[in-house]
């Protein structure tokens, strides 16, 4: 039964509003009914002239067909990054139902509007999510020949030209980009990432709150049901704070470090379930409950990551670690102790529905690099999926994956290690946190926690960060490796 133009209006104010309120699986389906009911052609014409065309005809009686094209391209987009975070819960089916819904949508609009520069920002930002970045470059460039106010277009640019080796051009981007006005919740994000990538921490962190404005990150994350202000640093003056940890393991590992400088009150935790035994280990004074279940009662809340807005925190006021006891009397750490040689823990792979697995994660094969070499006895801190590549390593190594069922089993193990090996994963924060000496395994262009070119970091003094020389090419990274373990020096840089 067709709609009539008041309903069909309604309908479309009603989509607006809950993907304006990032209620994105709603809208998407308030969007469809919509374009049900507008007599699009069954194939728009393969031509940008004459699918405008087609589009502007059909606007003389559905004014909202134009921006309904549009509109489903960004929230189709928005679900598909947002089902790829790994707080979504989101099967491999989805996130590809979801691409594929997001592709069609966009070219769509792309077609019917070829100078609209959000239009092909968000086209570009897509490509990128799928690392195809030729596509995505010529989409974003696009964007700012329309635009060229647009920084998060050069933002999303200069990542891509980092990631493929380019710097000098990365760097400009940036350049570019810091000088555009900023211009909303998404732009302000991604402003922040960049800023912090810079070590420009001050502003970074204050514009790091506007990850609450973005959709994919409102729709990715749940937030736990919180009462109260939002904390900001005041004092507690004798009320609850309830501190709920945000995104991944490893970014509650990393930035559980702010929760020591909480004082006047009572604090109350939450974390992952693999987190609690480590929290409660390292805050043994504090109340620490899992995530998903009911927050106890709290007058004040705050979100794990905003936590260095609140101490105001620069580069050089970065806490040190999450406090991890010694858990040397575990039988755990007697095992590895007793093994012969240099004793190096290794991680080559994070979760594979983690947005950046492909650039982070090592191929399996390339753990043969590390093979044979002498003196040393590898120990497999890689659980799940991919930890049989370990046998890659050669024989007389030791795998102590069944006996990790928790992040405090991993402390143990890595408190009895001489050296750990790992890519951007949690085992890197913990390890780090442990005061082990770290060697963090880097893509060419890496997350913003790391920054721009640095072989240290002021979150982890005893880690040394070591990036690839070339786009995607981890030999640049193991040969050397494997070259100084021989040596025997572990924590001076390559």
């Amino acid at each position: 039964m067709s709609l009539s133009q008041r309903k069909l209006a309604k309908l479309w104010v009603k989509a607006c509003k809950l993907h304006h309120a990032g209620d994105l699986d709603q809208a998407l389906a308030l969007y469809g009914r919509v374009r049900g009911a507008i007599p699009f052609p069954k194939e728009i014409p393969n031509d940008a002239v004459k699918a405008a065309e087609t589009l502007m005809k059909l606007s003389v009686k559905y004014p909202m067909a134009p921006m309904l094209v549009h509109n489903l391209a960004v929230a189709a987009r928005q679900r598909h990054s947002a089902s790829r975070q790994l707080s979504s819960g989101a099967t491999t089916e989805e996130i590809e139902k979801f691409g594929r819904l997001a592709m069609y949508y966009m070219s769509l609009a792309v077609l019917c509007d070829p100078t609209n520069a959000i239009v092909l920002h968000n086209l570009g930002v897509f490509h990128n999510g799928r690392n195809e970045w030729n596509e995505a470059l010529w989409c974003l460039w696009a964007a700012t020949r329309q635009m060229p106010e647009l920084g998060e277009s050069y933002r999303v640019a200069g990542n891509i030209l980092g990631t493929k080796g380019n710097v000098a051009g990365m760097m400009d981007a940036f350049e570019k980009s810091k000088a555009c006005p900023v211009k909303g919740g998404d732009d302000e994000y991604g402003r922040a990432l960049l800023l912090l990538s810079l070590g420009e921490y001050e502003e970074g962190w204050r514009l790091h709150e506007s990850r609450w404005k973005t959709v994919e990150f409102n729709y990715g994350y749940r937030r736990p049901d919180v009462r109260g202000p939002r904390w900001a640093g005041e004092p507690l003056d004798g009320r609850t704070l309830y501190v709920h940890g945000e995104q991944g393991a490893g970014d509650v590992i990393q930035f559980g470090r702010f929760v020591a400088g909480i004082e006047g009150g009572t604090v109350i935790v939450e974390v992952l379930e693999s987190l609690v035994p480590l929290f409660q280990a390292s805050f043994p004074r504090l109340t620490v409950v899992k995530r998903g279940d009911p927050p106890p009662e709290h007058d004040l809340n705050v979100p794990m990551m905003s936590l260095p807005w609140a101490f105001r925190t620069t580069i050089d006021t970065v806490p040190a670690p999450l406090p991890v006891p010694a858990i040397e009397d575990r039988a755990l750490w007697r095992t590895i102790r007793d093994a012969p040689g240099l004793k190096v823990g290794i991680a080559w792979a994070g979760s594979r529905a983690h947005p950046n697995d492909s650039t982070r994660s090592m191929p399996d094969e390339l753990l043969g690099r590390l093979a044979g070499t002498p003196g040393v006895t590898f120990v497999n801190l890689q659980v799940g999926e991919r930890a049989d590549a370990f046998t890659r390593l050669g024989d007389g190594q030791l795998d102590i994956t069944p006996q990790l069922t928790t992040y405090l089993d991993t402390a143990a193990a890595l408190q009895a290690l001489d050296l750990v090996i790992t890519v951007d994963t949690s085992v890197a924060h913990l390890a780090g946190s442990c005061g082990v000496p770290t060697w963090i395994c880097l893509p060419i262009h890496s997350e913003w926690r790391w920054m721009i070119g640095r072989r240290d970091t002021p979150w982890y003094p005893t880690a040394t960060l070591w990036r690839q020389t070339k786009p995607n090419d981890w030999s640049t990274v193991l040969d050397p490796m494997r070259e100084q373990l021989t040596t025997g020096l572990l924590t001076e840089a390559a």
